[in-house]
């Protein structure tokens, strides 16, 4: 088994420290979805990406499997969280790429497409 170096010990034990904040800040429920236990300590903006951010208290949220594989998978689901809102106070480049704001518009538009045929209907 690899054993983890100092540095890294220290970042996790921060991390459990800032879950801990958070937990009894918001409670167990998923800081997305609100109908499921938060299980996962999500990264709003990816460490692998912006790892300056690893450690970074607005850059983390509990959250349940479900909506954090979607969240990690899929910008325009990521774009319905709101979390944009949050992260561009700290890192506004960081969250356009990120939530592909350059896309956003073509999501509006494919939503009034499938309302709009929903009325037509």
């Amino acid at each position: 088994m690899k054993t983890k170096s100092t540095k890294q010990a220290a970042k996790d034990r921060l991390l459990a420290k800032i879950k801990k904040e958070i937990y009894i800040e918001n409670g167990d429920s998923c800081m997305i979805c609100k109908n499921e236990p938060s299980v996962d300590l999500m990264h709003i903006l990816p460490k692998s990406i912006w790892p300056e951010h690893y450690t970074e208290k607005w850059n983390l949220i509990l959250g349940c499997r479900s909506c954090h594989d979607l969240f990690d998978s899929s910008a325009t689901y990521r774009r319905k969280t709101k979390l944009y809102n949050k992260v561009v106070k700290h890192d506004p480049q960081g969250a356009y790429r990120y939530f592909q704001m350059s896309n956003a518009i073509n999501d509006i538009d494919i939503e009034l497409i499938n309302n709009l045929d929903k009325v037509l209907k």
